[in-house]
């Protein structure tokens, strides 16, 4: 009985420990962000597209107070995410405004699929964390004051 007993708290233990170190390495958002599969994406990266074919704005509620936390940990969330899962979008910029409950994302790459990544961003991310939760606006977005206005040579405009 005490030989089973042992087992039994080893394999616990194993699994335990096991289950840790794939949270430390996978999911811990203080975790190291993997540039490569970006970097490598973009050495050869060409331009092909307007900044207006590149932008997409999420909507989001959030209830209680905005805190500088909650940036950090969305922009944290969106650079992994491109780096890692989507190097295909290459490059981005961002503006998000807790005021108007409105964030622009503006993509270098992959632009027409930029909504489904966006929608793929949000239902990961509220996965991982409560609030806020976001929604992507398939409207075609005017790049401006209002919205995002970051110019560079990443598109053709």
């Amino acid at each position: 009985m005490r030989k089973i007993f042992a087992i039994g708290t080893a394999g616990f233990f194993a699994v335990a420990l096991m289950s840790y170190w794939i949270w430390k390495t996978q999911y811990d958002e203080r975790r190291v962000i993997d540039p490569a599969p970006l970097s490598k994406h973009m050495e050869n990266f060409v331009a092909k597209y307007r900044r207006e074919e590149c932008l997409a704005r999420l909507d989001f509620m959030s209830s209680g107070s905005w805190s500088e936390d909650m940036n950090q940990r969305i922009f944290r969330s969106l650079t992994r995410f491109v780096a890692e899962e989507q190097p295909q979008m290459g490059l981005f910029w961002w503006a998000l405004n807790p005021a108007t409950g409105q964030m622009f994302v503006q993509f270098a790459d992959d632009c027409p699929n930029r909504f489904e990544h966006m929608r793929d961003w949000a239902r990961r991310y509220a996965r991982r964390y409560d609030v806020p939760r976001f929604t992507v606006s398939t409207d075609i977005i005017t790049p401006g004051p209002d919205t995002l206005d970051h110019r560079d040579d990443l598109w053709i405009d």
